[in-house]
């Protein structure tokens, strides 16, 4: 199984600094994703310029959850992801919901 670090470094132009942080933050995520009841997924600048890369996913263990989500290590445009967008230009958290395709379900 591919460590976050290792899929850091193969997706991505973060730092050395960068990704042990993300590598100590990694411990916290789970519980995160449980204490607020939803799916957290660790977006970050992929090296290809206008993508996304997600290094990680957590499910919370509190509720089922629809299993539909982009599992890590994939790679999605920005426009695909307009919330994510918004809080990386403005640096401010927005709220809203993914849209769900009746077909995936």
């Amino acid at each position: 199984m591919e460590t976050l670090t290792s899929k850091a470094r193969r997706l991505t132009n973060l730092t050395a600094m960068q990704t042990d942080l993300l590598r100590r933050l990694d411990a916290c995520f789970p519980f995160v994703a449980d204490l607020t009841h939803a799916h957290l997924s660790l977006f970050v600048h992929a090296k290809e310029s206008g993508r996304y890369a997600i290094l990680a996913h957590y499910k919370p263990h509190t509720l089922y959850t629809l299993p539909n989500i982009s599992p890590a290590g994939t790679i999605v445009a920005v426009v695909e992801e307009p919330l994510i967008s918004y809080t990386f230009k403005t640096g401010k958290n927005i709220y809203g919901k993914r849209e769900v395709d009746e077909a995936e379900i």
